[in-house]
């Protein structure tokens, strides 16, 4: 049950790291494309929250939570885990029409925001997990008397 209750906490904390990233490139990419006195729907902001969410399941489809792995295999995954997040961006961008597929600057921009929101994701959640490591070998010192 622990388990269960720590791959939760895991979703959530990824979901709003991820929710943040996509809100900066969703907010650039409007600006850019559609300039600063673009209209938008509240519905695109539900669809925010579930892009952000497939996304943010993103390790655990490829992977990414498993204790033990290789350099080479945690880059294999990361790389599965970009292409699982650009099919989910750009699948349901275009079913979301949020851009024109035959446009290749809009395509562009949508790969560009999809490839910086990830790289500021991954960075986040090292920061968070050297953090974390940085703790517990603290309080192993702490408890041996070092």
């Amino acid at each position: 049950m622990s388990k269960y209750i720590e791959d939760l906490k895991t979703i959530w904390q990824n979901f709003t790291i991820v929710t943040v990233a996509v809100m900066v490139a969703a907010a650039s990419y409007v600006t850019i494309f559609y300039g600063t006195h673009a209209n938008v729907e509240i519905i695109l902001l539900w669809q925010i929250m579930l892009v952000s969410f497939l996304c943010s399941i993103s390790q655990f489809i490829c992977g990414l939570g498993k204790k033990e792995m290789s350099k080479k295999q945690f880059c294999l995954r990361c790389f599965g885990a970009y292409i699982y997040v650009n099919v989910v961006v750009l699948g349901l961008g275009v079913g979301f029409k949020w851009f024109d597929i035959s446009s290749l600057p809009m395509v562009i921009g949508m790969l560009l925001a999809v490839l910086v929101a990830f790289v500021f994701v991954i960075a986040v959640l090292f920061f968070i997990d050297l953090k974390t490591t940085d703790e517990i070998n603290r309080k192993l010192r702490e408890r041996n008397g070092e």
